[in-house]
């Protein structure tokens, strides 16, 4: 034996190879979390999470407050046509009544009356007839000839009127007031310059 190998102790008996433990396995497509350990990112480096637009609702309530104020405006407006109309008489619009004033004021004259003025009534949707009259009608012709008071009244619609006082079959006034604040009138005044001639005024107001 060699004297070196006296010298050293016996070595240990020989233990085979333990395998290494085996490896966890992790579902197929996710990989295991790992821990990070560098650097404290910076919060700027965070993506904020969406916020939600507001735009298409904003429009949505700005636009039912205009179609009620819309809405509103109209009813208010026919709200206050008819009461209008209401507190005028009623008897149709104020167009219509306007219309038949003119309408019997163009059947007075003849062919060979002058007009001197005429002012036709103007409709005001919005006039409210409680202390004034919202239509006018004021007329005036000279003729050269003697004329029938009587016969005048007859073409106006005056027929059968008793009110008034006429001072001749030429000359005079009739008037007539009706309830609320409509009244008309008719007068033939000899001119003061004794030519022969005749004014003839027509005035109509109605509510």
């Amino acid at each position: 034996m060699d004297p070196y190998q006296q010298n050293q102790p016996p070595s240990p008996p020989h233990q085979p190879r333990q395998p290494y433990p085996p490896q966890r396995q992790h579902p197929q497509g996710r990989q295991p979390h790992q821990p990070y350990y560098g650097p404290p990112q910076p919060q700027w480096l965070v993506t904020p999470p969406p916020q939600k637009k507001n735009g298409s609702k904003f429009w949505w309530i700005l636009g039912s407050i205009v179609m009620a104020v819309t809405l509103l405006s109209i009813l208010g407006f026919a709200g206050c046509s008819a009461l209008a109309q209401e507190i005028n008489g009623g008897g149709g619009s104020q167009a219509e009544k306007a219309s038949a004033m003119v309408t019997r004021v163009d059947n007075v004259p003849e062919s060979d009356w002058v007009v001197r003025f005429r002012d036709d009534p103007k409709v005001d949707p919005g006039c409210l007839s409680i202390d004034t009259s919202c239509l006018k009608l004021t007329a005036g012709w000279l003729v050269d000839h003697q004329i029938s008071l009587s016969d005048v009244a007859n073409r106006f619609g005056m027929k059968g009127v008793s009110e008034g006082s006429p001072s001749g079959s030429f000359t005079g006034c009739i008037k007539r007031e009706e309830e609320g604040i409509s009244k008309e009138s008719l007068c033939i005044d000899e001119s003061p310059d004794d030519s022969g001639t005749y004014l003839v005024t027509i005035r109509m107001e109605r509510d």
